[in-house]
């Protein structure tokens, strides 16, 4: 054979053997590079959550044991948005679901009074301490749920584990804060509140019943409210959802001022800055 001819032909059988091997090339090169990570969480596409899901997906409003493994990202700035953000929300919302609550308590046990407090205050009253409740939710308790989740087969199993331990944590808490500042005085009188005279009370100042309504909250929360609001956010634009958590400050703050202000003239014996005789 002549050497053109050998030349041409092996020359065939190298571009055979590379043009697929070029075209795959040139296909992974077409292809959009994979997301960046940013302080340990995939950053998704604007408009969907980090499976890919866009926000006229249904399956965003559904969670899954990875789901509920993740969110607790305190080096990020979304996670203490987050916390930030429920502290305010939860200060007015805990104030409207106490009122359903004592109202069934009532109902149930006759225990409360009726010029008691969540009865009479107006709703935009915030009532800091069920915010400062998520907060210890959301860096106690979230970290107590992934561990369990992680060692648990089901999410129903992990689900009744962290209930049981949310139940008993608040009966310690409870029993303990009382024991501290809820001592009854010299006439039998607790200065906070009375439980001595229930059934299921415990050292006079943890209430069995309060404890599983306790931990049925802390179920809820740090297991829905909690992660499905950060997957939402995580959803939308960094722009979008400070945006939204800069409405969430204005409005508490025009309740905190439309309450707290009135009541500081009241006690300084103001009304609209004048002096009253």
């Amino acid at each position: 054979m002549q050497p053109a001819i050998a030349a041409r032909l092996l020359g065939r059988q190298v571009s055979a053997r590379i043009a697929p091997v070029y075209g795959a090339a040139q296909l992974l090169r077409a292809l959009p590079a994979p997301p960046k990570t940013r302080a340990g969480l995939r950053m998704r596409p604007s408009g969907s959550d980090r499976s890919g899901k866009t926000m006229t997906d249904p399956r965003l409003f559904q969670l899954d044991k990875f789901e509920e493994e993740s969110y607790f990202t305190p080096k990020t700035w979304g996670f203490w948005r987050g916390v930030i953000m429920y502290f305010f929300i939860f200060s007015l919302v805990g104030h409207w679901m106490e009122i359903p609550y004592c109202a069934l308590m009532d109902a149930l046990f006759g225990i409360v009074e009726p010029d008691y407090a969540a009865f009479v205050d107006p709703l935009h009253v915030p009532y800091w301490v069920y915010g400062a409740g998520t907060v210890v939710l959301t860096l106690v308790l979230l970290p107590l749920k992934i561990s369990i989740v992680r060692r648990c087969k089901t999410l129903w199993g992990a689900a009744l584990g962290f209930l049981v331990a949310a139940v008993a944590i608040a009966a310690v808490l409870e029993t303990v804060i009382g024991l501290i500042i809820n001592q009854p005085d010299a006439f039998g009188e607790y200065p906070y509140w009375d439980n001595s005279q229930l059934a299921g009370n415990i050292l006079g100042q943890g209430w069995i019943v309060n404890d599983i309504g306790l931990g049925l909250v802390s179920l809820f929360y740090v297991w829905v409210v909690f992660p499905f609001c950060q997957k939402i956010f995580l959803s939308i634009s960094p722009k979008a959802a400070n945006r939204f958590f800069f409405i969430v400050l204005a409005v508490v703050a025009l309740a905190c001022v439309s309450w707290y202000v009135p009541q500081v003239f009241a006690a300084l014996g103001l009304q609209g800055g004048v002096v009253l005789s």
